[in-house]
């Protein structure tokens, strides 16, 4: 998978971080929106043996309750979190989903009663645009531990995976 973007805190390349694999999907419903579940697009890490595309389909299940199928590779994008001496390779996919919602099967406490929307791919740019705006401009001090580079790095990496999507469907 091609390369779209490196993001990291240095020039310099990061040396002794953690590879975590993970897979995000820009999801379309029938009327051509995309889901953004809380803030984000939808995915999570790999597990065990899954490939990147098993992983996203059994994470859209999870967080936003729907079957994806036509998925089609966008890039990877790599980022490096400082404090938590991980390297996460995000691979991204675009998709549709199939069938009928189903109740999101997530266990996992921190995203139990979080929740998604469908918008516009424009939409959905603009307002993270304006997230990373205010995330550059917080206090970095107020974010325990890597929470900053998290909530900066993911939406920068869902924007990259965004308007990749634009190039694909324009």
């Amino acid at each position: 998978m091609n390369i779209i973007k490196i993001i990291k805190a240095t020039e310099e390349e990061p040396q002794g971080y953690t590879m975590r694999p993970t897979a995000k999907g820009v999801i379309f419903n029938a009327v051509g929106e995309v889901a953004i579940y809380d803030g984000l697009l939808p995915g999570g890490g790999v597990e065990n043996n899954e490939t990147f595309e098993e992983a996203l389909k059994r994470e859209c299940i999870e967080e936003i309750g729907h079957a994806i199928e036509n998925i089609n590779e966008l890039g990877t994008v790599i980022q490096y979190r400082d404090l938590s001496k991980r390297k996460y390779e995000v691979h991204g996919y675009m998709a549709d989903v199939v069938g009928d919602a189903v109740v999101p099967t997530t266990t996992q406490e921190s995203e139990i009663g979080r929740t998604f929307t469908w918008v516009t791919l424009d939409e959905a740019i603009h307002t993270l645009e304006q997230e990373i705006g205010d995330l550059q401009k917080a206090d970095q001090t107020l974010y325990p531990g890597d929470t900053y580079q998290a909530k900066l790095y993911n939406r920068q990496t869902a924007v990259f995976l965004l308007r990749e999507t634009k190039k694909y469907i324009q």
